[in-house]
């Protein structure tokens, strides 16, 4: 019997006794473990079934703005009992001020890896030391990897987004023009 595995969350493919082949692939709807199996003649359609798996939850339907709040509970629950009050206030000042206004009402399996790019361009046109709009792309990712831990999600898109680099020197706050410029 041959098996197939891809990468984390996308299943595994087996051939069966019979020369069939079987696609299958655990999940969590609503806290409950599920399997979701299918059955293919060729290995081909088998593998094919495997590239095209969405995650079976309710991921278009909570938003990034919901699953954030109960990130930040959990976080209150594991930082405060340990004296980390400070870093607590960092990442709820991050969630708050820089990616909630930006994201809070879109489905968080819609958010794709140019929304976090076209964030931090906005972000870095403003005002901000760079420092800060490195710390909110740190509290994204933490986010989306819980969201990714829950099986909300298949990747970070966090991690598959960059801050444009900078040169030496640049200090000034029109940042994403001169990235822009640069680029052309």
């Amino acid at each position: 019997m041959s098996t197939f595995r891809g990468p984390r969350g996308a299943g595994s493919v087996d051939q069966l006794s019979d020369g069939s082949w079987r696609f299958r692939r655990s999940t969590s709807i609503d806290g409950r473990r599920r399997t979701v199996t299918t059955y293919h003649a060729t290995l081909d359609d088998a593998r094919l079934a495997q590239r095209l798996a969405r995650p079976v939850v309710a991921s278009d339907v909570i938003t990034f703005g919901e699953w954030a709040a109960r990130w930040l509970a959990s976080q209150r629950q594991q930082l405060i009992p340990y004296g980390r009050e400070n870093y607590f206030s960092v990442l709820e000042s991050h969630l708050r001020l820089y990616l909630m206004p930006a994201w809070a009402t879109l489905p968080l399996a819609k958010i794709r890896p140019h929304d976090c790019d076209d964030l931090w361009m906005a972000l870095l046109s403003r005002p901000l030391a760079r420092k800060t709009v490195t710390q909110t792309r740190s509290v994204a990712k933490l986010i989306f990897r819980s969201a990714e831990r829950a099986e909300l999600l298949y990747r970070n898109v966090a991690n598959l987004s960059e801050l444009p680099k900078l040169h030496r020197g640049d200090h000034s706050h029109d940042r994403a023009a001169k990235a822009a410029a640069r680029a052309l």
